[in-house]
């Protein structure tokens, strides 16, 4: 993850939030590859604030988004980053 550009878009602040974060961080990512996802640092890229959640509130966010998008929701995804926005903070 290319941290310097997200200050850049962003602010300083969310550099810090991010290394303040870094466990949820890291570990909602690693989510995000258990679940086939392939767009990730453009999801972190537009919506960084949403890999900073507690994991378990992550986790079930993103299962409701799966369940609500159906087989196909990567592409779904892919082809429409706002659907994001249900597990955006």
């Amino acid at each position: 993850m290319d941290i310097d550009r997200l200050t850049e878009i962003y602010g300083k602040s969310v550099a810090r939030v991010i290394y303040d974060n870094i466990d949820a961080f890291t570990n909602n990512i690693k989510y995000l590859e258990t679940k086939s996802f392939t767009n990730i640092m453009d999801l972190v890229g537009l919506y960084p604030y949403s890999f900073i959640q507690e994991e378990d509130e992550f986790i079930e966010k993103v299962d409701a988004l799966i369940d609500k998008l159906g087989v196909d929701y990567i592409e779904k995804i892919n082809n429409n980053y706002e659907l994001w926005g249900d597990v955006d903070v």
